[in-house]
């Protein structure tokens, strides 16, 4: 056997078999470190070294680097649900998820914005106690539905804010109101004015990702008319950040109820550095492909199956009943 490719397999089983250092390596065979690790790179090119990667069956990190390559995103957070049939199962694993992220990326002086919603309000029980200094939470859209609800975005803040000891910004504000001109007097308010300037400079925001239908709480609330509800359906609407609805193609949906709203706008949420759309189950598929080809999120937190479904690109078509259930979703 040639000497070289002898010390080669040397280097390579001492390296890789026995655990030894290159230095250990080096001092051993009497050769240098430098020649060590010239002869593993060696070994790796002329593949008699092999690396090969098992991840666990729980890991999705293959189908989080194509869709963050596919839609350009950031970071794409997967987790497994087990029922995806079951609200509360989707909820918890997504929550879960979001507040792991929250813990992992937060830094001193962060500001940290909030929309509204289930899965949010899930997350805010998640969260813990955080040793960074100086962390503010804002509360991104006006007040949504019964105060006393826990998906309520004043709650959600709240939560948030006493759980990792943080300040709190609320929005003194309703989510929309009922005439152009409230809507002009409230913004010239001090507070609420205040509130929505610190919005663009949000340095992470989880944004809850809404699904229209006529049974959905925003009808149910009162937050808005069925009419209402209806008229942004037929105007293509399949989804919405904090009360703002977009088209399957994350085209704004211009309505008169838009200029009502109260809250952070589509175009801020698009250059907030870490915008964090929060969102998984069958009826938000739709809703999820126009938040991210409309840019209005960076990152998303989403369940296996939705995931999958989002890699295909093959959306839900929405079709309106009369009913009080709002759609009926179909598989294109």
């Amino acid at each position: 056997m040639d000497e070289n490719f002898r010390i080669l397999l040397k280097v390579a089983q001492l390296y890789y078999k026995e655990n030894l250092t290159q230095q250990e390596i080096a001092k051993n065979l009497r050769i240098s470190r430098p020649k060590v690790s010239r002869l593993l790179q060696q070994a790796r090119e002329q593949h008699i070294v092999q690396i090969n990667i098992f991840p666990p069956a729980e890991d999705f990190t293959e189908l989080e680097n194509e869709l963050e390559k596919k839609f350009g995103l950031r970071e794409v957070i997967v987790t497994r649900v087990d029922n995806i049939d079951q609200r509360a199962s989707v909820l918890l694993e997504l929550g879960t998820a979001a507040s792991k992220y929250l813990h992992r990326i937060i830094q001193d002086e962060d500001l940290i914005g909030f929309t509204w919603g289930e899965t949010l309000s899930t997350m805010a029980n998640l969260v813990n106690q955080e040793n960074k200094m100086n962390i503010s939470i804002l509360q991104m859209v006006g007040g949504l539905g019964d105060p006393d609800k826990d998906i309520h975005v004043v709650d959600i803040v709240r939560r948030v804010a006493v759980s990792m000891n943080a300040k709190m910004i609320l929005l003194p504000a309703p989510g929309i109101v009922e005439t152009d001109e409230a809507h002009k007097i409230l913004l010239a308010d001090k507070s609420i004015k205040q509130a929505l300037d610190l919005a663009p400079k949000v340095d992470i925001a989880f944004a809850g990702i809404g699904v229209p239908g006529l049974s959905s709480m925003i009808v149910t609330g009162n937050i808005m008319s069925k009419d209402e509800m209806q008229r942004l359906i037929d105007l293509g609407a399949v989804g919405d950040i904090g009360l703002r609805f977009f088209d399957i193609e994350g085209n704004p949906i211009l309505f008169d109820v838009e200029n009502r709203v109260i809250g952070a706008s589509l175009a801020t949420f698009r250059k907030i550095p870490h915008s964090v759309g929060v969102a998984g189950g069958h009826d938000k598929l739709n809703a999820i492909l126009g938040a991210i080809r409309g840019k209005y999120i960076n990152t998303l937190i989403t369940d296996h199956f939705t995931a999958q479904q989002l890699l295909a690109e093959t959306p839900f078509i929405a079709k309106v009943n009369n009913s009080a259930e709002g759609h009926i979703l179909q598989r294109r």
